[in-house]
This record gives structure tokens, sequence and C-alpha cells, in this order.
């Protein structure tokens, strides 16, 4: 009886160490990554950090078409404990609108009329901070735009913005 008590205990002692290095290692998120992302005509040049401590991306592309420098993504996974999905921070650099685009419209369109239901979680972000690449819109130059906005609250059909700043600089007005 001792013997397959110990069992278990040395099985679930090690199925833990293996989750938690699983878990704590950029490779495994790598590996995922090359798995799903070329269906999607997407990849990347490089993926460091891991699920618990944060997730960076460098070199993201869609098409073979930089689609940001990088992308920086941490979060909070105990609170999805307590139907919370907390983000500590996301921020985009140098997004190309362009691509981001052509990756928008590489998605199926759905003919489905329904109502959506809100999310049954509440979802909280920290911080965002959203650089963009030059671009031109219906013959309006967009030299610079940046977002940042803190302290993001969503639950149901309810969103709080604690903190939001959008500079714009334009050939028409800079804001």
């Amino acid at each position: 009886m001792k013997k397959l008590f110990y069992s278990f205990l040395i099985f679930f002692v090690v199925l833990i160490a293996v989750v938690v290095f699983a878990a704590n290692s950029s490779w495994v998120i790598k590996k995922a990554a090359d798995k799903f992302a070329p269906e999607y005509k997407i990849s990347y040049d490089d993926i460091t950090g891991n699920v618990f401590t944060g997730v960076n991306i460098s070199g993201l592309k869609f098409d073979n078409k930089t689609l940001t420098k990088n992308i920086k993504f941490s979060w909070n996974p105990s609170k999805i404990l307590y139907k919370r999905v907390a983000i500590n921070e996301i921020s985009v650099e140098a997004l190309d609108v362009d691509v981001v685009k052509a990756l928008i419209a590489s998605f199926p369109t759905s003919d489905d009329n329904s109502t959506s239901e809100p999310l049954p979680v509440v979802i909280l972000v920290d911080k965002v901070h959203l650089d963009v690449n030059p671009f031109e819109e219906q013959g309006i130059l967009i030299s610079k735009t940046v977002l940042d906005v803190e302290d993001i609250m969503y639950a149901s059909d309810e969103i709080d913005i604690d903190h939001l700043i959008l500079q714009a600089d334009t050939n028409v007005t800079n804001v």
C-alpha cells in the first residue's frame, strides 16, 4: 500500500514539475506558434519570455510583411480563478496599418446575424502602449500615432477607461 501511495506521490510531483517547466519556457510557446501560426500566414523573428512573466515577440509578420517590430504582453494568470483576465501590459511598437488591414481582410466573413452575448469574464488591463508607423488614409498623411491607455476594465456590457492619451500628427492638424 505504501509503495502505491509513494508511486502516486512521485507521479504527481513529476507531473507538476513538467507542467511548471512547460509553462515557464519560451520553447513551448515557440513550438505552439510554429504549429499554428503558418496556417494564418503569420511568422516571427523571435519569441522570448514565458506564460507566467510575459511574452515578447520580435519581428511579427503577416504574409512576409512586417506587422510590428515588437509586441510585449504580460498578465497575471492567477486571476482566472476569479473569472478575471488581468493583463499587466500590452505594448506594440511600429505597427504597420496596411499589414493590419491585410490581416483583417484575410479573416472569413460571417453571414451570421445573431446577437452575441457579453463575455462571462471581467477583463482588466493596467497599461497599453501602441505606436503606429506613418500611413496615409483618404489623402491624409498621419505621420505619428501613439496611444497610451491605463486602467481599462471590461465587464458584461460596461467598459471603463481611467487614463487615455492619443497623439496624432497629420498634414491637416496635430491632435
